[in-house]
């Protein structure tokens, strides 16, 4: 069985399930793409467009109702496909603690599996405590982070800390910290609750090393359709884990967790 641990909402759904029948993928947990579309970008001139729009959505900011609607969507995607996809929903922290409970209790009463992707949560370190404590009273919904740039050293860092003080919440450290993959392995392997994707990861030896010393801990993501999740699972294949381990990696871990 291969589930896919992040994957990002596409116009129309039907470009993720064609990918994944196509890689022969089980399941694939959605997260909301929302300002950044990878599917619309098929050169530079495109990029620069989909680039541009990010920015200007970013530094107006996200209302209560925009990330409503972006919730809404994840919710007919995953009825939609019911046997296929489940849904990891968006939250926003720059919203009221009032209004990220109120989008949490929205995202369990329809039963998606987790929350996320976050991005930028430093500086929101107390609001943050809260929502792991929100998700520990769900009975432990994961929460995917986005770890890569621009998250700084620091600020991966405090996050691992931050989980160790709710442990019955899973972290799931996005991109395995990018650059600061080391650190994300060594929380990895030394809190009980926080995990790693595999997507987009720094380089081969920095999977090789999470694989080794957090076998458990690992799990198989894409980032699709930034990424083609059959480039991941030929990272995994290089490695020539044992039938045990890639089991693990590729579903075990997060059906877990789910």
């Amino acid at each position: 069985m291969i589930i896919d641990g992040h994957v990002h909402l596409t116009e129309p759904i039907e470009m993720l399930i064609e990918k994944m029948t196509q890689v022969q993928i089980d399941r694939a947990v959605i997260c909301c793409s929302g300002m950044a579309r990878g599917e619309e970008i098929v050169d530079l001139a495109s990029a620069e467009n989909v680039m541009a729009e990010f920015i200007r959505l970013k530094s107006a900011g996200c209302d209560s109702t925009w990330v409503r609607a972006q919730n809404e969507k994840l919710a007919r995607a995953a009825a939609s496909f019911p046997d296929k996809i489940w849904a990891f929903g968006k939250l926003d922290l720059s919203l009221s603690i009032d209004q990220c409970m109120a989008e949490m209790e929205f995202c369990f009463d329809r039963k998606f599996k987790g929350f996320g992707e976050i991005v930028n949560f430093a500086g929101w370190w107390e609001k943050l405590g809260l929502i792991l404590a929100k998700s520990q009273s769900f009975g432990g919904m994961p929460i995917f982070f986005h770890c890569d740039s621009p998250v700084t050293k620091s600020e991966l860092i405090r996050l691992c800390e931050l989980a160790q003080e709710y442990s019955g919440t899973p972290v799931i450290v996005g991109h395995m910290g990018g650059d600061y993959w080391q650190e994300a392995v060594k929380a990895a392997k030394f809190v009980s609750n926080v995990y790693v994707d595999c997507s987009e990861v720094a380089n081969l030896v920095a999977l090789r090393v999470a694989a080794v010393e957090a076998p458990q801990k690992v799990i198989f993501s894409s980032d699709f359709p930034w990424e083609d999740p059959a480039v991941s699972l030929t990272r995994l294949e290089c490695l020539e884990l044992s039938e045990k381990v890639k089991e693990s990696i590729l579903a075990k871990t997060l059906l877990q967790l789910l």
